[in-house]
């Protein structure tokens, strides 16, 4: 019958089954609800996923003067309610300030407050520098609360609204909200509710107050309508610099100069102001654009922008800054809609998704005497469409869509990305204008919607580097023109009206004139595109002659077919003239896509009529060029009509035709010759039997090798790809052989893979066989795990040996017994004690001394050694007790 566990051996497994289940149901206390100060700040601002703080309020202030009480210093209250009817009619003049200062980190939830300017007509919340004020409204129904002046946020402060409606106003240089005057503004961040800002004077309608920067402004949602004066709507106040502003969601609509604007056109120009960026005579800071809708409108002044810098007008630098959008909606109006005012720089755009309009008197630039600005829209849709501006002579219009101002030099650039497209609409202007981009790169969709667009290349300012590039389309009712020797590069097509009377347009450039004997003169057709088709043009239609016997989508150049056959062709000034006739035809030639290191191939030459059709009777001989990675190696390659590589790589051969008349006719072809493939991996890492395991063969070459094995992975797994996955079922070590081939050939590789045993679910503890356990000696133990997978092994190395007899002395699997007696030896899974085994060993006593024998005078001997040893043994024990007795005596004595 088996052996009890010993109790002390149940009570420490009790004790740790308590504590685990003491683990298990143990919670950590909830973070406390609202976070306040910084860190909710920083949430609010940059965690998609925050939400409003919910804790109840913990106090509740009947009117202003109990919420500065409780909005002290010495206060406790973190979460204030505003009581019904809690603002009131204040007594004192309409000039004095009633300032409610916020001296800790508060919620304040608004409860529906509803008040008209008549009882609010002086209070001012005022958040000290380095508190967070995080503004709520729990009610079913949210109000609007009137805080005729204003909010005050200063730099190191911040301002969070979740919900609910405000409406404070900027007086005598206050923002209304953010700094007051002469003072820069802190962070802002809206999640919600709705804000409605009015700035009467210098101070911004969010941002610094007058003569101060701005802080950031971040926006996830809700609705936020400002406006400012002379100060920006959303930015800087009167000679500020605009800050950060990002937009992730919601509506805001920016508004600035609303109120001063009566006594233009000249004398307002000293408040002028964009809508977003710097206040008058200030920087602009840089616009994050994600989702949400945006409206920007300066009504103010020839310095008004709807997104940028200020106009400069005293003599210091005036920056615009940068508007990057990947998603949402941008409208930005104005005198100018993005960009640097009056004598301010144009800045930089970034567009890679979203919606972006700009519609102003320069709806994308800087104005007079400044710089352009650089674009870049690489995905979504950016149009500028130029306004009358009411402000200005009835005879001053801008002069660009995209660019500068007179007086300015040709700077800034236009990139169009391949899923990018740029509407563009100029009304007796033009788009770069005289003193436009020195860049406009096209690879995407440029619409020249009216109006027309001036390559500029005047002398005082240099020729701009204006390129299609292939894919790149300029289309539209418009016209592109140039100036003063321009030269606009096209590598795309170009579908707009082009006039060559100041332009010069390389490369796809084409005077297409079609000749038959039969018919007489034809009208002429100019393409600048690389097809017929993509020009949208068409060979003409002759009466009485038969169809053309080509199709108008075969490359045109001056030295192929364009819809039918080729006589001649020269290129001079950029342009080509090609005659039509029955013929030529055009050159055509087959490649192999891949070929191996000295292969040797015959290209297919054919003169051909159309793309699928040969010539009747046309000589096929060719000459050949080829590059490749080390530049020109014709000389190396080519041998007669037969070309050999040695080195891997992507080959360009060009076929020029060899028959007589003919050389005008070329073909171009690529192919790759193959790099031999290669297996890095000689071994995998490490898989254990029962766990999910995932690990990929290092294997190089080109083309892409293609891998096959031999099916001698561990049991459980697979290979797809250059990926070995699955599950192993059997530890042990492996190895199989995968094989890479490409054009090159194919090459071997043996890979090793181990195996590891699962990790022990039980443990089993025996004495080797014939093993005997005695006093004073030692036994080494024999451990056995078994996985999960019911796979038995060697699991000494595993675990960790105790014993219920403290003098035992344990090393690894080893136990000494220096007494005699039954002795508990338990086996625990190091690390996981739960998982444990027990072997109960009888350790028996040392071997007591063995009789005399009758054979022999050495086994006498051994006797009679022995006895005596009893003998001296007895005497000593008797001598002991004698001494006893007497210390015994001696004590009684």
């Amino acid at each position: 019958m088996p052996r009890a566990l010993p109790t002390r051996l149940i009570a420490a497994a009790l004790a740790l089954a308590a504590s685990v289940g003491v683990s298990l149901v143990t919670t950590t206390a909830a973070a406390a609800d609202p976070l306040l100060g910084e860190a909710a700040f920083l949430a609010a601002r940059d965690d998609p996923d925050a939400v409003a703080p919910s804790e109840p309020c913990d106090a509740t202030a009947a009117n202003p003067a109990e919420l500065r009480t409780l909005a002290a210093a010495d206060g406790t209250a973190t979460t204030i309610c505003l009581g019904p009817d809690w603002a009131y009619r204040n007594p004192s003049s309409y000039s004095s300030i009633d300032e409610i200062r916020i001296e800790r980190d508060i919620v304040i939830d608004l409860q529906g407050n509803t008040r008209d300017n008549s009882y609010t007509t002086s209070l001012r919340i005022a958040v000290a520098p380095g508190h967070h004020l995080q503004l709520r409204d729990t009610s079913p129904t949210p109000g609007m609360l009137t805080l005729l002046r204003g909010i005050q946020v200063p730099p190191t402060a911040s301002l969070v609204v979740w919900s609910g409606g405000i409406m404070p106003w900027g007086q005598e240089g206050d923002a209304a909200i953010g700094g007051v005057n002469g003072q820069s503004g802190g962070d802002i961040v809206v999640r919600g509710g709705t804000i409605q800002a009015y700035s009467e004077s210098g101070g911004a309608g969010i941002g610094g107050g007058s003569g101060g920067d701005a802080g950031s402004f971040t926006m996830w949602g809700g609705s936020v309508t400002t406006t400012g004066g002379a100060g920006a709507a959303l930015g800087g106040g009167d000679g500020g610099d605009g800050g950060a502003v990002t937009v992730r969601g919601g509506s805001l609509s920016a508004t600035s100069g609303g109120f001063n604007t009566g006594a233009c056109p000249y004398v307002c120009i000293h408040v002028a102001a964009p809508a977003i960026g710097g206040g008058n005579n200030g920087s602009g800071g840089d616009v994050l654009v994600t989702g949400g809708t945006i409206v920007a409108t300066a009504v103010s002044g020839a310095g008004g922008v709807g997104i940028g810098g200020s106009m400069s007008n005293s003599g210091s630098p005036v920056l615009p800054g940068t508007l990057t959008v990947t998603g949402g909606s941008v409208t930005a109006s104005g005198t100018e809609g993005i960009g640097g005012g009056w004598s301010a720089s144009g800045g930089t755009i970034s567009i890679s998704g979203g919606a972006v309009h700009a519609a102003a008197g320069l709806p994308i630039g800087g104005q007079y005497l400044t710089s352009a600005p650089d674009i870049s829209v690489t995905g979504g849709t950016l149009d500028a469409v130029p306004l009358q501006l009411d402000w200005l002579d009835d005879d001053w219009v801008m002069d660009a869509v995209i660019g500068a101002g007179a007086g300015a030099e040709a700077s800034g650039s236009l990139h169009i990305g391949a899923a990018g497209a740029v509407s563009l609409t100029a009304k007796g202007g033009s788009f770069f204008g005289d003193h436009g981009l020195a860049s406009v790169e096209v690879a995407g969709t440029l619409s020249i919607d009216d109006g027309y667009a001036v390559v500029s290349g005047d002398g005082d300012f240099g020729v701009p580097d204006f390129a299609v590039t292939t894919g790149g389309r300029i289309t539209g009712t418009g016209e592109l023109r140039g100036i003063v020797g321009a030269v606009a590069v096209n590598d795309g097509t170009i579908t707009a009206s082009v006039d060559l009377t100041g332009l010069t347009v390389q490369q796809n450039n084409y005077l297409v004139s079609f000749t038959d004997p039969d018919a007489g003169p034809i009208p002429s057709v100019r393409v600048f595109a690389p097809t017929l088709a993509d020009a949208g043009s068409a060979p003409p239609s002759i009466t009485g002659v038969a169809a053309w016997t080509t199709p108008t989508a075969v490359v045109v150049d001056a030295t192929t077919e364009l819809a039918g056959a080729v006589t001649s062709g020269s290129r001079a000034g950029g342009t080509a003239a090609v005659a039509l006739s029955s013929a030529d035809g055009s050159l055509w030639m087959a490649l192999p896509a891949v070929v191996a290191a000295g292969d040797h191939v015959a290209p297919t030459i054919e003169r051909r009529t159309t793309a699928d059709a040969a010539f009747p009777g046309a000589d096929v001989s060719a000459t050949f060029t080829v590059s490749g990675p080390a530049g020109d190696v014709t000389a190396e390659v080519v041998s007669g009509g037969v070309l050999t590589f040695s080195t891997p790589g992507v080959y360009t051969v060009t076929a020029t035709s060899a028959a007589a008349g003919f050389s005008h006719l070329t073909a171009v072809g690529t192919l790759e010759v193959a790099t031999p493939p290669s297996i890095a991996t000689t071994a995998l890492p490490d898989a254990v039997s029962g766990e999910p395991y995932s690990a990929d063969l290092v294997v190089t070459g080109s083309p892409a090798p293609s891998l096959t094995d031999d099916g001698m992975l561990p049991p459980g797994l697979s290979r797809s790809g250059l990926t070995v996955s699955g599950t192993p079922t059997a530890a042990g070590d492996y190895a199989f052989t995968v094989t890479a081939s490409n054009e090159s050939g194919p090459v071997d590789q043996v890979v090793s893979l181990h195996v590891a045993y699962g990790t022990p679910v039980s443990l089993a503890l025996t004495l080797p066989s014939g093993a005997v356990a005695q006093q004073g000696g030692s036994v080494t133990l024999d451990v056995e795990g078994t996985d999960a997978l019911g796979q038995h092994f060697d699991a000494g190395d595993l675990v960790t040996l105790s014993s219920d007899v403290p003098t035992d002395v344990i090393s690894g699997t080893t136990v000494g017994f220096p007494h005699a007696s039954p002795h508990v030896i338990t086996a625990s899974l190091t690390g996981n004690p739960l998982v444990f085994t027990t072997l109960l060993i009888e350790v028996r006593p040392a071997a007591a001394a063995a009789p005399l024998a009758d054979t022999g005078a050495a086994d006498a001997r051994s006797a009679l050694s022995a006895a005596a040893l009893a003998m001296l043994a007895g005497a000593a024990l008797l001598a002991l007790r004698a001494a006893g007795r007497r210390r015994v005596s001696a004590g009684r004595r």
